[in-house]
Order: C-alpha cells, then structure tokens, then sequence
C-alpha cells in the first residue's frame, strides 16, 4: 500500500484549509538515468522513497507528521483516535493511496462525540471510490475519473469503517514516534529481523551502536514465548535481564538508533512507511546519511520501503538528488500552509538545498527581530 495524496478540507489542528500533500514525483524522470531513489508503482507512475518536511520550530512539521500517522492508521485500522482531536471536533479527509493494482480515493467526515465512544472519533459520513491509472492521467492526480465501490459499506454514526479491508492485511506504516525510547519493540524487531536475514543478524544491528555488548538474544519461557533476554557485555557474564535492566543500561542513542534502524529493516520486509519526526535526533550526520542511503539501495529495500520524515538538519536535505519530495512548512498566526520546493520556489539548480535553506530561500529562518527581543531583556537583568 502506497499512500499517494491526502488532503484535509477543514478540521485538524492550525492546518488551513484544504490543506494538501501530494506524494508523487511532480518533475519529468529520466528513465535513462540512475533513478535508485524512486521506484516504479504498476509500471505507471513514480514514487519517492524519501519524502522531507522542513519548516523552523512550531512551524507544523510534528503536526503533520502526526497527519499523515493519522491517515495511514486509518486505512489500516479503520479507527481514528480521538486523543489527537478537541471535544467539539469535527475532521474531513481525502486519502488517495494504491493498493492491488488500483487507486482508491477515500472520503470521510468524523465527529468527537463521547457519548458514543469516547476513544475514537465517530464517522459522520464516509465513501471509497476507485480508478485505473494510465498515461493521461496527471501527477497531481487531479483528472483522475473515479467511480464508487460497489461492496463499499459506509458505516455512517459507527466508530470504524471497513477501508481497512481493502489493505489487505499489510503494514501500512511504522511511526518512530512510539517507541524511540522505549525497549518494547525490540522483540518484534528482534522476530522481524532474524526470521529474515538469519541467525545473528539482530546483533549486527546492536554493534553498530554498542559494540561492548557481547550477546542481546531473547529469553523464551516454557511455551515458547517470548520472555526478557540474555545479555552480556564483553569480559562480564552472560545473564538473564527484563526490559526494565535494558532501559536503565542501555543508552538513549543505542535505544533509539536500534528502533530505529530495527524499524527501517522492518519496513524493508514489510514494504510500508517509515515515519521519523526529527530524523537528526540523537544522532551523528554520517549515521543519518547511511540510513538515507539503505533506503535508497535496491539491493537492500527490495519491497520498495519509503521514509516520511521531518529535520531541523539542513545538510540532510543534500542526501537526496531530488527537490520535489522537499516540502516547506510555515505558520503564520494559526494558520499551517505547505509549499513544494520543487514546484513552489524558484531557485539556482546548482546550490546545494542545505545553501538555500541557511541563506532563508525558503524563509525558515530564526526569527531575528524575536532573538534581538530576547537578548534586550536578558541584559536588562
């Protein structure tokens, strides 16, 4: 499954209406060239595997971040939650996403009722429609001719629709956000992993951020389920730990460096999005680059994995060849509005995106009048 556009007409948070993101390629692909940075839906249409969210603070980058999480949950899941909504909410969506050869458009109008259910938000309205792509059809995807689902149930006053079913059973997405801190996937991770790329393979994952740790395998009890793990770090003994040992042992950047890259491997095997909210977090450039370039490696992301995140990291938007999957966040007021750098900006093809962003291209700059402000009144101490 591919999430191809989203579009919210009114209802989440400070975005401003119809606000919109279009996944998809928006420049002419030179077939000829080495494009290991897209990959090819159908034989039809292009797709990014990389997609950037960049903007100054409290721009909107976690919000929609946490959008697209949101979006992506329910197609999988059919259930929004209403955690992330106020009590008098509201919330339309337009999801366009691929799935089994077809383009599917889901429309839905949700409303926070708790009098219904208090955990999730309740669906007004709803309604699926599909279509066929072909050569005409345009990379906004906006002459797309779509025609209901016949077998497509709307569950009108109820808490959860059956989009879902047109999954197909897979994993639409990983969102880092969950668990960056936490030693509570590194069981799946650990499953995921091994059953995959063999016996052992975990533990290459763990050397890349701890290599004095000498063994991390998991524990199984009697029936053969999962419980806490062998551990043992090099010149001590091998013991047996919970997750409680690991969270106090284990450092925060080894933690979040192997959900993270557990979580990318995954994606690998999955084939799902990856969401990261500041990808730079805790780490170094270089191991940052290298993730960008696995998810780029065709040897690697055989299943066509893509990474949907935000950065602060200017030099990161230079890992990527392509400007398009680029987009620029600003807030004025309460208003979020989303710009393209590829088709929104005009700019010197031969500067580098990091050179544009630091001299203010995008208008993502510190706010100096702000700075100035700030620096007058600490000096009046």
């Amino acid at each position: 499954m591919k999430l191809l556009k989203l579009k919210v007409p009114k209802g989440y948070k400070m975005l401003c209406k119809n606000f919109e993101i279009n996944f998809l390629t928006k420049t002419r692909i030179n077939k000829s060239a080495n494009n290991d940075d897209l990959f090819e839906v159908d034989n039809i249409f292009y797709y990014p595997k990389e997609t950037v969210f960049i903007g100054k603070n409290s721009s909107g980058k976690s919000t929609t971040l946490e959008l697209i999480h949101i979006c992506l949950y329910l197609l999988q899941n059919g259930r929004i939650s209403s955690a992330y909504f106020d009590d008098d909410a509201k919330f339309s969506v337009e999801i366009i996403f691929h799935e089994n050869h077809k383009i599917y458009k889901y429309c839905g109008d949700f409303v926070c009722n708790k009098f219904i259910n208090s955990e999730y938000l309740v669906i007004d309205c709803e309604e699926l429609s599909q279509a066929d792509y072909n050569s005409r059809t345009r990379k906004d995807l906006s002459n797309v001719n779509f025609t209901k689902v016949s077998d497509f149930v709307e569950k009108a006053s109820a808490d959860t629709s059956i989009v879902s079913k047109y999954i197909n059973g897979s994993i639409t997405h990983l969102f880092l956000n969950y668990f960056e801190r936490s030693v509570d996937m590194f069981v799946p991770f650990y499953s995921v992993i091994e059953n995959n790329y063999g016996k052992g393979s975990f533990m290459k994952l763990v050397h890349l951020f701890d290599d004095s740790i000498e063994k991390l395998s998991l524990n199984y009890d009697k029936n053969g389920k999962a419980d806490g793990y062998i551990f043992k770090r090099v010149n001590s003994k091998e013991k047996y730990v919970s997750d409680d040992y690991l969270r106090e042992k284990l450092s925060s950047g080894t933690i979040r460096g192997i959900n993270l890259y557990g979580a990318a491997i995954a994606s690998f095997v999955y084939g799902s999005h990856l969401l990261v909210d500041e990808l730079e977090k805790n780490f170094n450039k270089n191991l940052i680059g290298n993730l960008i370039q696995m998810i780029n490696d065709p040897t690697l992301n055989k299943n066509n994995a893509t990474l949907i995140y935000t950065t602060h990291y200017s030099e990161l938007l230079d890992e990527t060849k392509r400007c398009d999957n680029v987009n620029v966040l600003h807030r004025e007021k309460d208003t979020i509005t989303l710009k393209n750098m590829c088709v929104d900006y005009t700019q010197r093809t031969d500067m580098l995106k990091s050179s544009s962003f630091d001299q203010n291209v995008f208008d993502t700059a510190l706010n100096y009048n702000s700075l100035m402000d700030l620096k007058r009144t600490l000096r009046k101490v």
